[in-house]
């Protein structure tokens, strides 16, 4: 039951973080539209698209990235088995490989680089650890 309890606290907390993702990707999308009849599948366009979009549209991505390295391991922390803070720092960790595999084949602006390096982390941590010292664990749910 607790390996069950671990697995669940980790996806709703993907859920989470994913929705926080999809927003920031939607908000930028919707402020800054792809053109119309562009095949998206083509990287020349992409590539195109990418670098025409100007700084603002990276800073919503680094918040949205930031609140998904947040709240997402903060949900899995909270929900997971006594609340241990491996759940939320596991999401965490792979929320960062996929921004790091993200972020490696477009060219993102060195200060988007530093921003993510050091507040995804950051983020993390701290979703994981506040979670756990909100409330104690409840013994009925361990």
């Amino acid at each position: 039951m607790k390996a069950l309890r671990s697995i669940l606290a980790f996806v709703i907390g993907a859920a989470v973080s994913m929705f926080f993702i999809v927003l920031v990707e939607g908000v930028n999308e919707s402020i800054w539209p792809w053109p119309a009849g562009v095949d998206k599948s083509d990287m020349k366009i992409c590539l195109a698209y990418f670098v025409s979009l100007p700084a603002t549209a990276f800073v919503i991505g680094v918040v949205g990235w930031s609140l998904a390295a947040l709240c997402g391991p903060w949900v899995a922390t909270r929900l997971g088995t006594n609340r241990h803070p491996a759940h939320g720092i596991a999401l965490g960790v792979l929320l960062m490989l996929m921004a790091l595999f993200n972020m490696s084949m477009l060219p993102y602006p060195l200060w988007f680089w530093a921003a993510i390096l050091i507040l995804l982390p950051t983020s993390l941590i701290l979703g994981s650890l506040n979670a756990r010292s909100t409330l104690p664990p409840n013994p009925a749910m361990t």
